[in-house]
């Protein structure tokens, strides 16, 4: 079995159903983010702080992109525009001074069985036709777009050329989340230690406030000791 073929199976049994994987999974979504932000600039993206906004005012799509695909993604942008007027995307990142887009999904196909493959989901993101982003009230350019996606699958690369061809120069890159996380795993950067301690922390104090029972004003009043002793301290006369 090769390195990477352990990293996978690692994974998988980590968000697998018999481990409480849809538990796990919705835990996880709280702060893959903040991981993926921690990660890009080992891929040479340096990430802002925020997210920006795309109007939909300001996105059209190239008469020359006439093929099926395209049409769906055409057709996804007038959805849009119908019911709002921008969207934001999760991030912006920069690289040699471009200006990267960056969605992030993290659906997990073994857990949510009504996720589609990127190949066939990707047509659903009109964003993709976009030249310009808002960022603190300023219009950017866009070079290229970022994806987080869960992991590879078949027709990805595909479809990725697909969108490259068209959008040149305009890139799109898409990264996995999978892949990421065994990589954190396998090398326990210092700062991916510290985050998992930070979150682990919160979500620790959260469950010890769930089951703490000292100096809980609404157990002490309905505790029956409690409520008699309030009860004796009621002036005459008045209500509970």
């Amino acid at each position: 079995m090769t390195i990477d073929e352990i990293r996978e199976q690692w994974v998988n049994k980590l968000f697998a159903r018999s481990s409480d994987g849809a538990v796990r999974s919705k835990v996880f979504s709280t702060f893959y983010e903040d991981l993926w932000r921690c990660y890009f600039p080992s891929r040479g993206f340096e990430p802002a702080d925020g997210k920006p906004q795309i109007f939909w005012r300001d996105v059209t799509t190239p008469a020359r992109l006439s093929t099926p695909n395209w049409a769906r993604l055409s057709k996804a942008l007038k959805l849009k525009c119908g019911k709002g007027s921008h969207c934001y995307p999760d991030g912006l990142l920069y690289q040699d001074g471009q200006n990267y887009v960056w969605e992030a999904k993290n659906w997990i196909p073994e857990l949510f069985s009504e996720t589609r493959p990127f190949k066939d989901l990707v047509w659903n993101f009109p964003w993709l036709l976009a030249q310009q982003v808002v960022y603190r009230g300023k219009p950017l350019q866009i070079h290229g777009f970022c994806i987080s996606w869960w992991r590879n699958e078949p027709g990805t690369a595909e479809t990725v050329q697909e969108i490259n061809e068209a959008l040149a120069p305009r890139t799109l890159e898409v990264f996995f989340t999978a892949d990421m996380l065994a990589d954190c795993i396998e090398h326990q950067y210092p700062w991916y230690v510290d985050l998992v301690k930070e979150k682990r922390l919160r979500i620790n104090n959260f469950f010890d406030a769930l089951a703490n029972c000292e100096g809980n004003p609404l157990l002490d009043a309905l505790t029956p000791s409690k409520a008699i002793e309030t009860d004796a301290k009621r002036p005459r006369g008045s209500s509970p």
